[in-house]
């Protein structure tokens, strides 16, 4: 992957796990001086990776980087206005475990859907910050004008930082709720992937794969792991399946009965099949919504034609 493309790359994958790095680490009030610090590390990037060698652990150099902005930033603010600074902000972990930047893209996924917010607000701050959409795509996603947008994301971001929400697991009573909210954005968010409201492509496979990765990483967590989640993952891998013969030579969009099935990804639609397998062991399958979509897109996968 040249540097152009690997710093585009990370302007989607990395945004929304730096940003709630930081955050877990500074505090909910910082969440804006946050995205300020990874945009500027993400910009650092683009201007110095294609002209020197890629770091080897290019993660770890946009959190080093960006972390270090963030505690410059705040020993200013504390210099001007007497705040102190967050406990431990000097002594960071320089190993930058995936799998603990991954625990706080799960809590930056609750922090978003916090009940004080209204649902509006906790979708437009979680396409945003951990789906890198842009407003644009969001007011697609939303059918609503980018100027009415770009102000909810401004008045939830404020929201957020008056009600100091803290990036952590909701409670027990709390989880089911919350998480249902958290999977209708992620499936949002492959939507907009699926048929692009935004650039020359019908299909953002990249917005697909981060819905995919997004919903792979609540999957990944004991607490999260539930047939919802599996039925959502089994319904995107099916759909994912299909992306190569959606298009035609022309990059024209291809109907679902004229599609050329030797094109579709097997490998893809047999990990949806596990995960409708796992999803339909609920007793209350009935229910989840996922499961009933994915069940129907399955019978289009397995069937040899458009007719059977």
């Amino acid at each position: 992957m040249q540097a152009s493309e690997l710093v585009d790359h990370f302007f989607r994958t990395e945004y929304g796990r730096a940003v709630s790095y930081l955050t877990s680490k500074y505090g909910s009030t910082h969440l804006e001086l946050a995205e300020d610090c990874v945009q500027d590390a993400l910009i650092k990037a683009m201007q110095t990776w294609p002209y020197a060698q890629i770091p080897d652990n290019p993660t770890g150099w946009i959190l080093r980087v960006s972390r270090n902005k963030m505690i410059d930033q705040l020993r200013r603010l504390q210099k001007t206005s007497n705040q102190e600074l967050p406990e431990d902000s000097e002594s960071m972990d320089e190993n930058f475990s995936l799998e603990a930047i991954n625990d706080d893209v799960i809590r930056m996924m609750f922090a978003c859907c916090h009940p004080s917010l209204s649902e509006e607000y906790q979708i437009i701050l979680t396409l945003k910050i951990l789906g890198g959409l842009s407003i644009r795509e969001i007011s697609s996603a939303l059918l609503k004008k980018d100027e009415t947008v770009a102000k909810a994301y401004t008045r939830a971001k404020k929201k957020f930082k008056k009600e100091e929400i803290k990036l952590v697991l909701p409670p027990a009573h709390e989880l089911e709720n919350r998480l249902e909210i958290v999977l209708k954005i992620i499936y949002l968010l492959f939507n907009e992937g699926y048929k692009a409201a935004e650039g020359t492509d019908l299909i953002r496979t990249d917005l697909c794969e981060d819905a995919i990765r997004l919903n792979h990483v609540l999957l990944e967590s004991e607490i999260c792991h539930t047939p919802a989640a599996s039925g959502l993952m089994a319904l995107m891998l099916f759909h994912a399946s299909r992306f190569e013969a959606r298009l035609d030579a022309d990059g024209h969009a291809v109907s679902l009965q004229d599609q050329d099935r030797s094109k579709w990804d097997l490998e893809l639609i047999q990990r949806g099949l596990a995960y409708l397998e796992e999803a339909s062991q609920d007793p209350d399958h009935l229910r989840n919504e996922y499961l009933i979509q994915a069940a129907i897109s399955a019978v289009h996968c397995q069937a040899p034609r458009y007719d059977d």
